[in-house]
């Protein structure tokens, strides 16, 4: 039930790093969620917690990592459309 709890918490998360950054991860709800997961993972670990607590799970430093995390993928994934742009 948490995990589903996350999964759900993770979607919302990653719908709003979407809006925010008008961007979506592999053109997907799944890799918003996959991306969001991830992000909030790495946010929940190396940030302190604060902010609103839902069901145990600090939202602020998930969504700053996730939006972290998100802009990484989006500044490779660019990167490499340049280089396979080039070799043509």
């Amino acid at each position: 039930m948490n995990f589903l709890v996350i999964l759900i918490i993770c979607g919302i998360i990653g719908g709003l790093v979407g809006r925010i950054l008008n961007y979506k991860a592999p053109d997907s709800i799944v890799g918003c969620i996959i991306a969001s997961c991830v992000g909030a993972a790495l946010g929940y670990k190396f940030l302190p917690h604060f902010g609103p607590i839902v069901f145990g799970f600090s939202i602020s430093p998930a969504l700053i990592g996730s939006i972290i995390f998100t802009l990484i993928i989006s500044i490779i994934l660019l990167i490499i459309k340049k280089k396979t742009l080039k070799k043509r």
